[in-house]
């Protein structure tokens, strides 16, 4: 029988999250999921525990590739799914109980392009947390294009993770809403597309993820160039989405507004860079220096108070030598 829901689980190097992630979901196997477990080229002992699990456990359909990154590995499993919906899960994280019932029971009720719901943190500490908001299942039902993505950013902080959405497979490709490749915040770019084509949206009001923070080893825990280039581009990436779409001044500064940690994020990291290039990246930052005063988080906007008053390299370099020590306790 053709299973309601593929969970695409993208594999790399994580052979110390593989199995609590994959036995998160076997445990609430009902016959209408399939796991399609992408092994992205892994060098440690990963390939090794998928094919165990793949070898005793129907539910689980394993596939092994040469490294191309997480957006390549999703775009891969998308192909490869024989579910009717999609849903993603990173091999670090896990389902916390209930999740795949409550998915499936949306999903019986009515059939939309796209069911979104909310997560849950897990911290290095063992504490967890819920996310920072939650919605309005009637007003989501309600709103299309613009005003869905206008009523999500506002007011709040939303996260744009392409595990908090289960999709129509034959949507996705029908739009050809596929991850960009070769960069990373591949979710920034996937989310709005996903959501403002959309001609049927619903909302699961109920933890759905459990997203594992500030994990050792992850990319967010160290600096690279090319993943500092990567969340810079994602404010072009703002601008061209709101340009195809015609939205209004007001919207756009919204969405900009919504990544201000990931604004944040740069004025800190930017210190790692050499002199010169950090002196062209403050003329881009201080351009969107609004982030800041428009954020719902006081924290940003205390850092825009600092600003004022101390200027941007005194600030920055705080940032910086914060982030530093947070990301040394990480390692």
């Amino acid at each position: 029988m053709k299973p309601l829901i593929s969970i695409i689980v993208p594999a790399y190097n994580v052979e110390a999250y593989i199995a609590e992630c994959l036995d998160s979901v076997i445990k609430q196997d009902n016959g209408m999921v399939e796991i399609v477990l992408v092994n992205d080229g892994s060098t440690d002992n990963t390939d090794e525990i998928c094919r165990k699990y793949a070898e005793k456990y129907n539910i689980i359909r394993y596939f092994s590739k040469d490294n191309g990154g997480l957006s390549h590995a999703r775009n891969y499993g998308i192909d490869k799914a024989l579910g009717e919906y999609v849903n993603f899960l990173d091999s670090d994280d896990y389902l916390p109980d209930g999740a795949i019932e409550q998915l499936c029971n949306s999903i019986g009720k009515e059939k939309a392009d796209v069911y979104m719901g909310l997560y849950t943190n897990l911290y290095p500490d063992g504490n967890v947390e819920s996310c920072h908001y939650t919605l309005d299942g009637d007003k989501i039902s309600g709103l299309h294009k613009e005003q869905l993505i206008e009523y999500l950013i506002d007011g709040r902080l939303y996260d744009w993770y392409a595990w908090l959405y289960t999709v129509k497979k034959e949507y996705l490709e029908k739009n050809r809403l596929y991850f960009a490749e070769g960069v990373t915040f591949e979710d920034v770019r996937w989310t709005p597309d996903v959501l403002f084509y959309a001609d049927s949206v619903r909302y699961v009001p109920c933890s759905i993820y459990v997203y594992r923070r500030n994990r050792a080893g992850s990319i967010t825990a160290t600096f690279t160039k090319s993943f500092f280039d990567d969340k810079l581009t994602v404010f072009d990436f703002l601008n061209s989405f709101a340009d195809k779409h015609g939205f209004s001044d007001e919207m756009r500064k919204k969405m900009f507004a919504n990544m201000s940690n990931l604004y944040v994020s740069l004025l800190f990291d930017a210190w790692y860079l050499t002199k010169e290039e950090r002196k062209a990246v403050f003329c881009v930052l201080k351009k969107y220096r609004f982030i800041l005063s428009l954020s719902q988080r006081r924290y940003h906007q205390l850092i825009h108070l600092v600003w004022k008053f101390a200027g941007m390299n005194i600030t920055t370099y705080i940032l910086y030598l914060r982030a530093k020590y947070v990301r040394s306790n990480q390692k």
